[in-house]
């Protein structure tokens, strides 16, 4: 897609199969899955593979990726915060930056 896009070849659409481990909300039991389900998946997290593949490579090593690990946590947090502790948005403003295919 990085070759395509820089030769001129306009974007492309990128399918990132993953899955959610927890449940959509903290009031979410995840009574659907089961705990087996949800380990498989565990063991497919393409966080700890991806780290797994670039250590094997020698592109990084534990240690990088720790400290990489901590500081997109730290980033998150602080993003959590600004969000918490600003306004909540203009009723007229609830649909700015929301991405809606036209379904025409």
């Amino acid at each position: 897609a990085v070759e395509r896009a820089r030769g001129g070849g306009g974007p492309s659409l990128i399918e990132a199969m993953t899955y959610r481990f927890r449940g959509h909300s903290r009031s979410d039991r995840n009574l659907y899955r089961t705990k087996q389900e949800i380990e498989q998946w565990m063991e497919r997290d393409p966080i700890s593979g991806m780290a797994a593949m670039l250590e094997s490579h020698g592109v990084i090593d534990r240690g990088e990726f720790d400290l990489l690990s901590a500081a997109a946590d730290q980033e998150i947090d602080a993003a959590v915060e600004f969000a918490n502790a600003s306004a909540p948005p203009k009723p007229s403003e609830v649909a700015r930056y929301v991405y809606a295919a036209d379904p025409a």
